[in-house]
Order: C-alpha cells, then structure tokens, then sequence
C-alpha cells in the first residue's frame, strides 16, 4: 500500500522551511499573482526558481496555484510566469481558469495540470470529464463523501487529492459569489472576504426572527487525522493541508501530525488542535452534517485547563490539570464577557497561576487556545536542519586555454555538466598563475554543494579578470544545481492540442445542426428560469424561446404552450443520486428537450445519461464553468466538436471592459438579463444549527426548506434547499445595463431571466 503525500501550504519561505522540517512529500505555492490567497505574502519569481532547486534537493515537490479567473489582458503575463517555472523543473500547476488550462495544455504539455478545488468536482463523471480535457490530478471539492471518492479512484486513473485538514469554504468551491456582489472582493480573484465567517440572523421574508444572530454559514475546522490510514487504504494520492495565510508553526504541526498518523507514531494532536480557535470536523468526506459540521459562536472552543478557583489570600487562581507553557494564550470568563491571557513563564500541572483580575466566576473554565509548545518544537527542528545541511558532493574541472572558450565541467554523483563562457584573452603582461584560479573556484561554501576534487587545466600567457572567474563559478553550478533538481522534460504527448480521451464515456455524440446552436432571430432569444408553469406568463409566452426547469413534473405544461424545455440538472449529485435523477426523468417520459449544466459535474451526468434516450439532446453550459477570457471560450469550441454543447454562459464576473472575443463558429453565447445574483451553492443546510440536525435525511419534508432568508447589514439572501444542496442568493439586483458595452459587443444569441416574480414579468414586457 503506497502511503498518500503529505501536501503542505507554503504561503512564504519560512512556511516551506517548516514544511521542509516536519517531513512534508510537496509543498503548494502563490506568486504575486494569479493564485487564489492573494493576501498571502507569496513568491517573486526569483524565489521561486530557488526554492524549486531546495525542495527538489530534499525530495519535496512543489505545485504552482494559479487558481483564479483570468481577464483578458492577464492570459499573456500568466503564461510568461509559468515558463521560466516549468523550465526548472516545476512539478505541477493548479487550475481552475479553462482557457490557461487550454493554453499550457497546447504550450506546455510536458507540465502536469492539477485541477482546482474551485472546479467543483464531486463525482466520478465530472472527473471523468477532467480526465478528457488533459488534467492528471484532481483536487476534489470538500463536499464529496469517501464512497464518491473511491470511485473516482477505482475507474478513473486519475491521481486524487483531498483536503484533509484546515479551514473549510462552506460553499462549494468556485461557486460562491457571495464575496463579490455583497462586498466588492471576488473568490474566484483572491480576494475572499469571507462573508461566510461573519454572523446572520435567520427570517422570514415578512421578517418573522427563525433564528437569533449566529454563524449559520460558518463550517468547523477540518481535521481528519484519525481517517489517515483511511485514505491510504483507499489509494489517495495526496493529503491535502490548508493554510497558505497560516503561521510556520500551524504548518509544522500539521505536516508532523499527518506524518506520524501515516507511520502509527505520536500525532501530537492536542497541539494541532490549538493552532485554530475553531472546533473540528470530519467534513462531507465523512459524512458530518448540520450541529457536526458548523461553527456556533456561542460554544468554546480551545482545551481546557481547570477551573478558577479563590485562594486563601482572596486571590483568584488557576490549578492547570495541564503544562502551560510560557506564551500559551489563556481564554478567561469575566463577568462582561470572555478576554485573553498570556502566559508568562512555563508551569507544571498543579501549580498554581494567580491573577490580578477580579471579577470572574468562581468556577469558570479556562481554555488554552494556542501553545507556544509547538514553536518550540519547531525552532528545534529547523535548528537541527541547519546543523545537518544537505550538501551534494562535487568535482570541478576547469580549462583555461588562449583564444579558447573558458570551460567548467562539474560533475555531482551521475549529473555531469559542462559549461563554456567567452574566450580566453592572451596575456600582455602577467599571466594568470594556478592559485588564483583555484581560489575562486574553492569559493562553494554559501552553495548546496561540498567539494571534493577540483583540477585545473591552465596553459601558459592565459589572462581572465577575477569576476570572471567567479561568475564562471557560479554559472556553472547554478546550471548543475538545475540539472540535478529540474524535472527532466518529459515527451511531448501525442497530439496535445487535442483535449479528448479516445475512450470517453466509450461514446460519440453527434454534432447538432447550425440551426440547433444558432438562433436566426436577429434580437437574442429568452431562457426563462422558473419554478412557476406557463399560466402566469400567459401575455409573454410569444417572447419565451425556451424555459429553464429544475422541476420536471412542470415540463408537460410548458411543452403543450409551446415553449422549448430545458432540464436545470440537480448540482451536487453523486454517482447514485444522478442515477436516481435520470430514473426520475424516465418515469415522466424524458420530458424535456435540452440540458443545462452549471458545472463540470453536470456536464459529466449529461454525457453520461444521454445514451437513455432516442437521440442527443442539446446542452448549455451555465455560469458555473466561469468562461471570462476568449481562451476559455475557444477551449469550450473545441469541446463542442465533439459533445452536442449548443450553448454557453458567460461568467457573472465579467465586466463592461472585458475584452473577451467570443469564436464565431462555436456554441451560441448566453448572458443574465435579468434577476437576483447568485450568492453560494451549498452541500451545508444553514437551518440545521437551529433545528440540531446531524444530517440531512429530513430535508424534504423540513418546515425551513424554502421560504428562509439570512440577514445582515447587507440585507436579505434567499436560501432554498433541494435535492441535497441549498442555494443562497446575494442581496444585489443583476441587470443587463450593467454590462451594456459587453452586451452590445458580443451580441448574445440568448438572454436568461431569473424569474422573481411580478418584475420578471414587467422585464418580458418591456423588452
């Protein structure tokens, strides 16, 4: 049994050198652009091609983030910073933005792409997709269960990597929006700003309090270090640590305890626990749900460590059952509320540690939130690394002949390099004598090598000024150092343009007609999303092309006025559940004559569940695929060469000055007109801290289901919840008048109105 990876967060250099102490397999990096932390302190380009040499030196490998969405006018600098990075020997790069995926594909093909968290992939037949489109691995989203998860290993052939502790994005990942429509700062751009941390009350839309003010979106911390052997049972291949914004310590924590779980030694667990100020959870992965899975602001959380007690003196004092140590943040009870201690000098259990304060309960517990014990073990660590520095060892050879080029052959274990500078001047006064030449080739002590032997070939009346001789020197083993740590280049793959697996889905899907991808109409079409039947838009079913259903028992209805159905496939289903959808469907008599998908994963349940009917059906690809730079769109193209995608959606995070150019040839281009923003997609239930739930079984028969709002300064967000997820709605409004300029540019084939009642009809009419 192969033991998974141990893949670390390094937002910074003294993040990787934890890592680097604790035992980590691979590190995950940011530059200064175009990764998805974005206030983490990150890379210069410099830094990384040096920190690639070092953790190749120790065995590490290390994974570049380029995982947000790319504008137009940023596909260029993208590239130009992943270059120099592969040609060094990066190991992998991560992706969530289709068109650089496209392009490294075609430019890069020897680079392994990873796909995001934030591609929201949960099934077998969304990876599956992945697979066809070139990816190699996957980072699986935090919603998949582990049944799912051994699927995808089983049949897919795909590397797999799961999150297995820290933080955790509520929402499902790459499909929130939340951030940028309530607060300006776009996820998919870096720059969460978390509203799901923050608290709401729950409501009625007529303002009737459900729930008092508490972090109903706010998930638990992530900690599954008792499933570690799980995982490598099941074949994954790497285990997944958050936190590019943590400290050192919280890495080195993390990376030793998964370590020793993996070796069945001592996980130093009781100190991970500390490095957050949240409780833990098992996630999706297993199963948690509800009171299991969310934060409550109201409920301690740290390690306690005895109870305040009154001294004889009529001091206050703590009996620790405990060591403390000094540095250890203490969480005291006064009488207005919780407040920090620090720890000032280190202490046995059953000491007692007095206080000055006053004014808290007798009885009150104390929590230990954070350990200075860890940085301790972590100063140890590195102290021990860099008294024990790996150096490899070294042999020189240098020529020096007249009118020659300056030749340095350097030679590590089986790495032999040869490096040649500018020719050799003649001397015109004094010739280059042997100990000059010797002493700067000597110079390797700030280097990663030692050296054994060094030979020096030097004819007589040679002359090279001494800085060339070190930079000589350095050149030549700078170029071994790459030689000995880069990825060696692997064979171009056949036909790398070409995105598709031969054997996909062991199916061909025939093109459609022009007619089918391209209305003749010269003013775009309308797509009416709803959840009404066609009897409340009996005076606007002339200017309705179509309509966007989830629920299929409305599609016989629709069909007989006349309107073009579309089936809105359930997000979020597993293998199972889609099956169960499809079966759904048959039973009414596949009433529907197209298929919108807003992620991969539907996409994949599509595909996968066409074969059940007579003929192939048109598909649409919605928000979800985040299609914002014409790359990406071209990419899509291609895909529809071979799969029968009629129509695509541009992202919601495009704006007025976007540049895209949409490919005149392919699939017909579809904008929001029309309705409210969408917020997040969540596998999570915000009601269930309210009502207790451990899990989802009562969902559907639930008073708090539909008809629920969460509220904050921002205002109201509708939530609805069906088919194992619930979608939450932003506060903010969309209309087409905000994206005039691009509406007018790219000319949409298809307008889609969100249905909100009495003003979507007045939009019908208008319009």
């Amino acid at each position: 049994m192969k033991m998974p990876e141990i893949l670390a967060p390094a937002g910074n250099r003294e993040m990787a050198q934890a890592a680097f102490a604790a035992g980590c397999d691979a590190i995950y990096v940011g530059a200064k652009q175009f990764g998805a932390r974005a206030y983490s302190k990150n890379f210069e380009q410099d830094e990384l091609i040096a920190l690639i040499g070092e953790a190749h030196w120790r065995g590490v490998k290390v994974f570049l983030t380029v995982n947000t969405l790319l504008k137009e006018e940023e596909m260029e600098d993208a590239l130009a910073m992943v270059r120099p990075l592969a040609a060094v020997g990066l190991d992998a790069v991560i992706l969530q933005d289709l068109g650089l995926t496209a392009r490294l594909r075609k430019e890069l093909p020897h680079l392994e792409r990873h796909a995001s968290t934030q591609l929201s992939v949960t099934s077998l037949a969304g990876a599956e997709v992945l697979k066809a489109i070139g990816f190699t691995r996957v980072v699986l989203g935090r919603e998949t269960s582990h049944e799912e998860a051994q699927r995808i290993i089983d049949e897919t052939g795909l590397e797999v990597e799961i999150f297995a502790h820290g933080s955790l994005c509520v929402s499902v990942s790459g499909q929130c929006l939340l951030s940028a429509f309530s607060g300006g700062r776009s996820g998919n751009r870096g720059c969460c700003a978390q509203p799901c941390r923050k608290s709401y009350t729950l409501e009625r839309p007529d303002g009737t309090v459900l729930g008092k003010e508490n972090t109903y979106l706010s998930p638990r911390d992530l900690m599954t270090l008792d499933e570690a052997t799980t995982f490598a049972t099941m074949g994954v291949n790497a285990l997944k640590i958050e936190g590019r914004m943590k400290k050192p310590e919280y890495v080195f924590a993390a990376v030793r305890a998964y370590r020793a779980a993996l070796c069945g030694e001592e996980t130093h667990a009781d100190a991970l626990r500390l490095m957050t100020n949240r409780p833990f959870t098992k996630g999706f992965i297993f199963h948690d749900f509800g009171v299991d899975y969310t934060f409550d602001q109201h409920q301690p959380t740290g390690e306690a460590v005895g109870n305040i007690c009154r001294m004889k003196n009529g001091k206050l004092a703590l009996h620790p059952t405990r060591a403390l140590y000094s540095g250890d943040m203490l969480r005291l009870q006064g009488k207005r509320g919780a407040f920090p201690y620090t720890v000032q000098q280190t202490m046995n259990a059953g000491e007692s540690l007095l206080f000055s304060q006053n004014d808290m309960p007798i009885g009150s517990t104390v929590y230990r939130v954070y350990t200075e014990s860890v940085r301790n073990d972590l100063t140890a660590a590195l102290a021990a690394d860099e008294a024990h520095p790996k150096t490899a060892p070294l042999s020189m050879t240098v020529f020096l002949m007249p009118g020659k080029p300056l030749c340095v052959q350097a030679k590590s274990g089986d790495c032999v390099m040869q490096w040649e500078g500018s020719a050799v001047e003649q001397a015109r006064n004094r010739s280059l004598d042997q100990e000059t030449v010797e002493r700067s080739f000597r110079k390797v002590g700030d280097t990663h090598f030692s050296l054994d032997s060094l030979t020096i070939h030097l004819e007589d009346g040679c002359f090279v000024p001494v800085s060339l001789l070190n930079a000589a020197r350095r050149d030549a083993l700078e170029a071994l150092w790459h030689s000995l740590t880069g990825k060696a280049l692997t064979a171009e793959k056949e036909d790398a343009d070409t995105p598709f697996s031969d054997d996909f889905f062991n199916a061909t899907f025939p093109k459609l007609s022009s007619s089918a991808t391209k209305p003749s109409a010269e003013k775009p079409r309308m797509l009416l999303e709803t959840a009404r039947g066609p009897e409340a838009f009996t005076a606007h079913l002339s200017r309705l092309s179509r309509v966007l259903l989830k629920d299929l028992r409305l599609a016989k209805r629709w069909r007989e006025a006349g309107v073009f159905v579309e089936w809105d496939f359930p997000q979020l289903q597993e293998t199972e559940a889609a099956y169960q959808r499809w079966k759904e469907a048959e039973a009414l008599g596949f009433p529907f004559d197209g298929i919108y998908a807003r992620t991969v994963n539907e996409l994949g349940h599509a595909l996968h569940g066409m074969p059940r009917l007579s003929k192939s059906v048109p598909l649409a690809l919605g928000t979800g695929f985040n299609l914002c730079n014409s790359d990406a769109f071209y990419e899509v193209a291609r895909w529809a060469e071979k799969w029968p995608i009629s129509r695509v959606a541009l992202s919601l995070e495009c704006t007025s000055e976007e540049g895209v150019i949409f490919p005149p040839n392919g699939p017909a281009l579809e904008m929001l007109a029309e309705g409210p923003a969408p917020g997040m997609l969540l596998k999570h239930c915000p009601c269930s801290l309210l009502k207790g739930c451990h899990d989802d079984s009562e969902c559907a028969h639930c008073a708090y289901q539909k008809n629920v709002c969460l509220v904050d300064a921002f205002g109201k967000r509708s939530m609805v919840r069906h088919y194992g997820y619930t979608e939450l709605l932003s506060p903010r409004y969309l209309n087409l008048r905000e994206v005039q300029p691009l509406y007018e540019r790219l000319q949409p084939a298809w307008l889609r109105v969100v249905d909100e009642g009495e003003g979507s009809n007045k939009f019908l009419e208008q319009w």
